[in-house]
């Protein structure tokens, strides 16, 4: 009984997760927004680093 519960509420979830992500564009851009925020230091972070003898 427990076990369909949460393989339910799941599903549940995931199917509203997935609407909310394919029909409002904005709510998706503010989910994206800290991967593309870490991508942005991530790359500054690599450019500032002096490049590695050892790395071919």
């Amino acid at each position: 009984m427990i076990s369909a519960l949460i393989v339910y509420g799941t599903i549940a979830a995931v199917l509203s997760y997935s609407m909310l992500y394919w029909l409002k564009p904005n709510w998706r851009q503010s989910v994206e927004r800290p991967k593309h925020i870490f991508q942005r230091q991530l790359e500054a972070y690599d450019s500032r680093q002096e490049p590695d003898e050892s790395d071919p």
